[in-house]
């Protein structure tokens, strides 16, 4: 009699634990439902107010970049092509122009395909950023940049005709 009264008990709290997760269980689906009305609601009630600037900036960023993968162009294609080869003139001939022959060279070309005619404009931006590029990282960082066979030929030329 203890036994069947202790196996009735076991089964009564089983069931006990049953029905409360069924409750539990109940419970969180029912402020899941909820949770989603609401958000259903908010977005409803978003949809009818005006937007303000900025306040759809990633979706229209979104939707800005995906018109933008859909049309790509030539224009677009060449613009990629050119910043591919760049990027190899650079491996293959920095070692022998130097870096910033290389950079220099690499960036007049860029910019013509970009656009900037302006000559004053393009001197000028590619002396600062080859210099500027070259002093941050051989003297900032400390790293060995290609100095290439030109610039020291060069600079023996002048140093030869300076000191007859």
């Amino acid at each position: 009699r203890i036994v069947l009264k202790k196996k009735h008990e076991k089964d009564m709290a089983m069931e006990a634990v049953k029905t409360g997760a069924k409750k539990v269980k109940a419970t969180v689906v029912q402020e899941v439902i909820e949770a989603e009305e609401m958000a259903e609601a908010a977005s409803e009630a978003a949809a009818e107010e005006p937007a303000e600037d900025g306040e759809n900036f990633f979706e229209e960023l979104l939707e800005a970049a995906k018109s933008d993968l859909v049309t790509l162009d030539l224009r677009g294609v060449l613009f990629i092509l050119a910043v591919v080869a760049a990027a190899l003139f650079y491996v293959f001939c920095s070692d022998y122009l130097g870096f910033i022959l290389t950079i220099i060279i690499i960036m007049v070309g860029l910019m013509l395909l970009y656009g900037v005619r302006k000559p004053l404009t393009i001197i000028i931006a590619t002396l600062v950023m080859s210099i500027g590029i070259y002093y941050a990282f051989s003297k900032l960082l400390g790293l060995a940049l290609p100095v290439g066979v030109p610039l020291p030929a060069i600079a023996r030329f002048f140093k030869m005709m300076f000191t007859h």
